[in-house]
């Protein structure tokens, strides 16, 4: 029971360190870098960006490689508590079964991006080299070199692909310079035509 409490203990603290770190403007490699010395994590990798403002309700059980970028508002579940209702409802109690507490692991590779207010589910992998896209819900493992989207996920395309298209459209737009989004957004508008 000591470990628990001192688990606890080590994500309240964290925990306020996080929100403190919001409040005073810090960014998602600031925040990683809080989370990759607290130890909760099986594994934090280098080089990792962590924009949510929770942390996940058992850390423990995911394990970030290196270069991952982790966007806004992205979930992870690490366990399953249907049970709960299950061994409660007289429809499903037949033959005395009783259903248990259900956890597994989130492997997430290197050089990995997720998008914004994607749900990664219990008893997945992320391969090396992957995009999911922004909103996806991750249930099932994905592949190296693929890029995901959608609830649930399927594959629509490969990384390869995607640096192409992104190099292509990079042409058409100006280039941003640190600092100024006003001036930027004033190109943008001016290159539509409003």
């Amino acid at each position: 029971m000591d470990k628990v409490k001192a688990l606890r203990r080590t994500r309240r603290i964290t925990m306020a360190k996080l929100i403190l770190s919001m409040l005073i403007g810090k960014m998602g490699y600031e925040r990683a870098e809080i989370l990759r010395k607290s130890g909760l994590f099986h594994k934090f990798g280098d080089n990792v960006y962590f924009h949510p403002y929770k942390i996940p309700t058992e850390p423990m059980g995911i394990s970030i490689g290196n270069n991952v970028v982790i966007c806004a508002d992205v979930e992870f579940i690490t366990h399953d508590v249907i049970h709960r209702m299950l061994n409660n409802n007289s429809r499903y109690s037949w033959g005395g079964y009783k259903f248990e507490y259900l956890m597994d692991t989130i492997d997430i590779g290197n050089d990995v991006f997720i998008g914004a207010h994607s749900v990664i589910r219990y008893g997945v992998k992320i391969g090396n080299n992957c995009v999911i896209a922004a909103g996806s819900v991750v249930t099932k493992d994905v592949p190296e070199n693929s890029v995901v989207g959608g609830n649930p996920i399927k594959i629509i395309g490969t990384t390869d692909k995607l640096v192409e298209r992104k190099i292509n459209k990079a042409s058409l737009y100006p280039q941003y310079e640190d600092g100024d989004k006003f001036a930027y957004y004033d190109k943008l508008w001016k290159i539509k035509g409003v």
